[in-house]
C-alpha cells in the first residue's frame, strides 16, 4: 500500500506487515543537522527525495528499503565558495527492540533502534545523508584556479599598501 508524504515517526512493526510504502519530499528544515553543514543564502530551502518500502525479508527481518535524492550545498575548502554536491542512494534498514540483537544482524543491513514501538524516519534519512557527504569538498581545478588568483592578487594589492612595509625592509638590511 502507498501513502503519499513521508511521516516522521512510524510503528515499523505495523508498517512491515502492512508493506507500506511511503514516498515523498521531507525539507531540510526537518534535517538540522544536514542543514547546519550546508552554505545557504537566503530563500534557499531544499528538499530530500526519499522512499521508504516497509517489508519482511526471508529472515523475517523488520526491514525498509530506502532510497534518497538530493543536493548538499558545501563550502569548497581551497576557495570557500559553494560547491553543488549531488547526493543519492539506497540503504536497507532493519529494525530492533533491543541493541544486543543489532550486533548479530547482517552487515548488509543499516540497524535501527526502536524505542517505544516507533522509529524516527527523519532521522534516519539524515544519518543516511550525513555519512554520504565527502569528508572534503572541492570545486573542479579551473573554477578554483581562477577564484585563487583572485584572492592573491588582492591580498598582493594589501601588502604593497601595508604602512610597515619600510620597517620590514629596514630590518633586512
Amino acid at each position: 500500500m502507498k501513502t503519499p508524504g513521508i511521516p516522521e515517526l512510524v510503528d515499523p512493526t505495523k508498517s512491515c506487515e502492512k508493506k507500506l510504502t511511503f514516498e515523498g519530499a521531507v525539507s531540510t528544515e526537518n534535517l538540522p543537522r544536514f542543514a547546519d553543514l550546508q552554505m545557504q543564502g537566503v530563500g534557499d530551502l531544499e528538499v530530500v527525495t526519499v522512499k521508504f518500502r516497509f517489508d519482511r525479508d526471508e529472515q523475517n527481518l523488520k526491514v525498509a528499503a530506502m532510497s534518497y535524492n538530493t543536493s548538499a550545498k558545501l563550502p569548497c575548502q581551497r576557495c570557500l565558495g559553494r560547491v553543488d554536491y549531488k547526493i543519492e542512494g539506497e540503504v536497507t534498514l532493519v529494525f530492533s527492540d533491543n541493541e544486543e540483537d543489532l550486533e548479530l544482524l547482517p552487515k548488509s543491513y543499516d540497524p535501527v533502534l526502536v524505542e517505544n514501538q516507533e522509529v524516527n524516519l527523519f532521522q534516519a534519512l539524515e544519518d543516511e545523508l550525513l555519512l554520504s557527504l565527502p569528508m572534503f569538498a572541492y570545486h573542479d581545478d579551473e573554477h578554483c584556479s581562477s577564484e585563487l588568483n583572485d584572492i592573491k592578487s588582492k591580498a598582493e594589492e594589501q601588502r604593497a599598501d601595508n604602512p610597515f612595509a619600510v620597517l620590514g625592509e629596514l630590518l633586512k638590511k
